[in-house]
């Protein structure tokens, strides 16, 4: 069990390579071309924060793309995060004239909020999960996701209240992600876990 995180990311590049190793060896996995390959990042290598934005006019605008862009890239600004280190920055939900809507463009609204997540990476860690996972899956187009995120895009479907607390015990944190009205909107992590 390893509490230690300078420890923890020296021995990340060794127990990435053994997770591959037990994952190809797996009988339903020999001898099949991985194309593409998902990776979840958590607590304590990726850290994750809620954005909001929002934007109004006197009069109804016709919704494109370029707004919800830009409403994005209000939200980090205002944010202050620090785009080295960030590994995805996407729209979570958006509300248009109060209400959630799931394709806004092309609709016309006066209010436009939008909810979004921003994740960063550490740096050192980063670099390592990169290198093993291309090393280890060479022809693979991979995926970089937060283990935020994904609570974020699963949970509405869980069925789970509107106004809750998930919590998400892990070998080495405890993750608790707030969600208010469906909508996640911020996570705290617990740095120990089992």
């Amino acid at each position: 069990e390893v509490r230690d995180i300078d420890h923890a990311r020296a021995r990340l590049a060794e127990e990435i390579a053994e997770a591959i190793k037990l994952a190809t060896q797996i009988p339903t996995a020999r001898g099949v071309h991985i194309s593409e390959v998902r990776v979840i990042i958590r607590a304590p290598w990726a850290q994750s924060r809620i954005l909001v934005a929002k934007a109004s006019s006197e009069k109804d605008m016709l919704i494109k793309t370029t707004h919800v862009t830009k409403l994005l890239d209000t939200a980090l600004l205002s944010a202050a995060v620090d785009r080295s280190q960030l590994f995805e920055a996407v729209p979570l939900a958006v509300f248009l004239n109060g209400y959630p809507t799931i394709h806004p463009e092309g609709k016309r609204a006066h209010t436009v909020d939008l909810y979004a997540i921003a994740s960063a990476v550490d740096g050192a860690a980063g670099t390592v999960i990169q290198e093993a996972v291309h090393r280890g899956f060479p022809a693979a187009r991979a995926t970089f996701v937060s283990a935020a995120r994904v609570h974020a895009q699963i949970l509405p479907k869980l069925d789970v209240p509107g106004d809750c607390v998930i919590v998400d015990f892990g070998v080495q944190a405890t993750q608790l992600s707030v969600l208010r009205a469906g909508i996640l909107e911020g996570e705290r992590i617990a740095p120990d876990g089992l």
